[in-house]
């Protein structure tokens, strides 16, 4: 009688750790067995590898052209029409909205933020470059300069979150994390300043 109670009660005590571990699941991170923690950050950023593979070639191939003056004549003309610079400007402005939305949501519910939304997230980023390639093939100057070189700086930020992950340092992380908050709040200030120059003159 005894081994059969001292069965009962273990195989409970399993439905129960069972039970929390779904719950888990439904609210936040499902809990990982022993020897498998540390394979966790491998994963997240290997599945990083094709956004950071895009977004470093773009942004590669953008600082090329800009340095090197390379332009496209067809390219440079729709950029001297001004329904053009405010369509791709709005389209830029609208991915900077959307960059917001990981931070909003992570700040409101930690655990609401799904594998999709950071998936849109990265891909976005990664893309980012070839946006702005298209509203202007050039930095301008002035503060048109450090709004589009912190643009093009939080983009490379960005990238290197797989090489902050895998360092496994919650100081590098850290770091990281607070560069590239800065820089899009650097450029969310500048946005609207933008806008106001280009609609006054």
């Amino acid at each position: 009688m005894k081994h059969n109670r001292a069965r009962v009660e273990a195989r409970a005590s399993l439905h129960g750790r069972a039970a929390e571990g779904l719950a888990g699941g439904r609210h936040g991170a499902v809990p990982l067995p022993r020897g498998q923690e540390r394979h966790a950050p491998a994963r997240a950023v290997s599945g990083e590898l094709p956004a950071y593979g895009i977004g470093l070639s773009l942004l590669g191939l953008f600082m090329l052209q800009y340095l090197y003056g390379l332009r496209w004549d067809w390219l440079a003309g729709l950029q001297l029409q001004e329904l053009y610079k405010q369509l791709t400007g709005y389209l830029m402005f609208a991915c900077l909205l959307f960059q917001w939305r990981l931070g909003l949501v992570r700040q409101r519910n930690p655990a609401g933020a799904g594998r999709a939304l950071l998936r849109g997230h990265r891909y976005v980023g990664a893309l980012a470059p070839l946006v702005f390639y298209f509203h202007s093939m050039s930095l301008g100057h002035a503060y048109q300069l450090i709004l589009g070189g912190a643009f093009l700086m939080s983009c490379l930020v960005g990238l290197l979150h797989r090489h902050a992950m895998r360092s496994g340092h919650p100081i590098v992380m850290k770091a990281w994390l607070t560069v590239h908050i800065l820089l899009a709040v650097l450029v969310s200030m500048l946005v609207p300043y933008h806008i106001y120059i280009v609609y006054l003159y």
